[in-house]
């Protein structure tokens, strides 16, 4: 079995392979290649991509499962530097959280767009707010930014307020010297005040002072808190062999604020569609109370007539307002002007679900069905729906990922685990056990 003298694949040629191949080898094992499918599979399983969907074509996959591949490669690109956009859009909890541990132990730099609160405390180190055209940076996370932020403003404010009172000092004083006929004192005295006009002026020009202004969002009082509004008993549900609940059994009382959580697919929306009556295919009972009267915002804002204005849109739901009443209902959602004069279709993702909110409200309901209700609203307008809701006396039922608003708005947890339905008293940081 031996090579004849003249196999090219023998003496220096064989060795040169030989060493080629050796050096190529630690080339790959150096740049992580043996481990490379298992940093995928591990990135993409932690981002909340479904085992059953790693091996699926690009095309066959979600819109959200096609953003946590893009995802995904820009993690996984041993890049220096990060630039990411909104990541947490479309990622569940779990997934989130898994994002945050990677970022805090990444060793290069991140630059990140974000509205998650909660998601900006855990991964800042500073903070750039963008406002006009002008930027506030400030080291630390959210919470400390808002913090220094607000001291700035009282500071800011303070000397504003010496100052108006320097200007009107010196003026009175001048003036006192004008009628003693003293002109060198009064115009000396002026030229005082003058300096402190100057520096007034400067101080009202200062950006990042003003507080941002949210629509006002008002709530009326519940008419109506029932002992029960909604419940599930056995209740059982599944698409074809994906099981979803089954014999999940929960209670909702008139007043709570319940916060749904859970992974994504979980069966969250399913399960309000379930309680409106909107899905009659399951086993066992899950239902709102029939007396209930109730207010839903989807996750997709649908109106009936996209070619009507703002104004239209609200008419034809509350035929009996006045143009005035109409108009000054809707300035409190932050249309203004000619806004209220803008087609539905051309409205953004927030101009729309301001909107959608300005119609179901005026209507007072004693229920609000709420399904990820932060979704496309700037802070500003987050914090507005946020504070409506801490002080709104009937009853909520929010599912959310925002667990910024999840501490904020709920006293109460329904997580689905395990095709149950388990109940925690408290925000998200009580049932996470965060802080005690």
């Amino acid at each position: 079995s031996g090579t004849s003298a003249g196999d090219s694949s023998t003496g220096p040629e064989l060795e040169k392979l030989l060493n080629d191949y050796g050096r190529l080898a630690t080339e790959y094992e150096l740049a992580g290649g043996y481990s490379l499918e298992a940093r995928i599979k591990s990135t993409l399983t932690g981002l909340g991509l479904r085992e059953e969907a790693l091996n699926l074509p690009a095309d066959r996959l979600s819109g959200g499962e096609k953003m946590r591949v893009a995802l995904a490669r820009v993690l996984l690109s041993e890049a220096e530097l990060l630039i990411l956009d909104e990541p947490t859009n479309h990622l569940d909890i779990p997934a989130t959280e898994w994002l945050e541990g990677f970022l805090r132990n990444f060793p290069g730099g991140v630059l990140v767009v974000s509205h998650d609160r909660y998601f900006l405390d855990q991964v800042a180190t500073r903070v750039i707010e963008l406002q006009e055209g002008t930027t506030l940076e400030r080291k630390g996370n959210y919470s400390s930014f808002l913090e220094q932020k607000e001291r700035r403003r009282e500071f800011v404010m303070d000397e504003r307020n010496r100052l108006r009172r320097e200007v009107k000092r010196n003026e009175q004083i001048a003036q006192t010297y004008k009628a003693q006929r003293k002109i060198s004192a009064y115009h000396s005295r002026m030229k005082v005040a003058e300096r402190f006009q100057a520096e007034l002026d400067r101080n009202r020009s200062l950006d990042h002072v003003a507080r941002t202004t949210g629509p006002k969002i008002a709530l009326g009082k519940a008419r109506h808190i029932s002992s029960e509004v909604a419940s599930a008993k056995n209740f059982s549900k599944s698409f074809g062999d994906v099981v979803l609940f089954d014999k999940a059994e929960f209670l909702i009382k008139g007043g709570d604020h319940v916060g749904i959580v859970g992974p994504n697919g979980c069966g969250k929306t399913t399960l309000l569609r379930v309680l409106m009556g909107q899905d009659e295919d399951y086993q066992g009972f899950a239902r709102l109370g029939y007396w209930v009267r109730y207010g839903y915002l989807g996750q997709q804002i649908a109106f009936d007539d996209e070619d009507r204005s703002v104004l239209q849109e609200l008419l034809a739901e509350h035929s009996d307002l006045s143009d005035a009443a109409a108009r000054d209902w809707l300035a409190k959602f932050l249309f203004y002007g000619d806004d209220i004069e803008k087609r539905i279709a051309v409205l953004c993702g927030g101009e729309r679900v301001r909107l959608y909110l300005a119609c179901m409200l005026l209507s007072n309901p004693d229920c609000l069905i709420l399904d990820e209700p932060t979704n496309h609203l700037d802070l500003p307008a987050r914090e507005a729906l946020e504070k409506a809701l801490t002080g709104y006396a009937g009853t909520i039922i929010a599912i959310s990922h925002d667990r910024y608003f999840l501490n904020r708005c709920v006293r109460r947890i329904l997580a689905v685990e395990d095709y149950k339905i388990v109940s925690y008293r408290g925000g998200y940081n009580e049932y996470r056990g965060i802080g005690g």
